[in-house]
């Protein structure tokens, strides 16, 4: 802690650094199913930052969901041809002016 009469005070913690525990596979897929998530669940996810889709992916995948990744409304609605999502997750902010709202309305369409 350091206070300084009329500048106010700064308080801090030192903590050592751990490294986490793994999570076993087969808790991923056991928490999955504990939050109600169907084997046959398929979603698309739409978002312009490649490393969000990545993110996306890994998790889903993992709770044993399957996913298709758009990086914008074109590839969107290719992957809707190809497989129908059961549920559609969308950035708001996508590349060229467009949004996650126009995605859901050409994908809808």
């Amino acid at each position: 802690m350091r206070s300084r009469l009329g500048s106010g005070s700064v308080f801090s913690v030192e903590l050592p650094r751990a490294q986490p525990a793994p999570v076993p596979r087969e808790a991923a897929a056991t928490q999955a199913h504990a939050i109600g998530l169907a084997d046959d669940l398929h979603v698309l996810c739409i978002d312009n930052d490649a490393t969000v889709l990545d993110g996306m992916a890994t998790l889903l995948r993992q709770w044993g969901v399957g996913c298709d990744l758009a990086g914008g409304i074109d590839e969107a609605v290719t992957a809707v041809m190809r497989h129908r999502p059961d549920l559609i997750l969308a950035d708001y902010h996508l590349d060229a002016g467009e949004n996650g709202l126009d995605a859901l309305e050409r994908v809808r369409a």
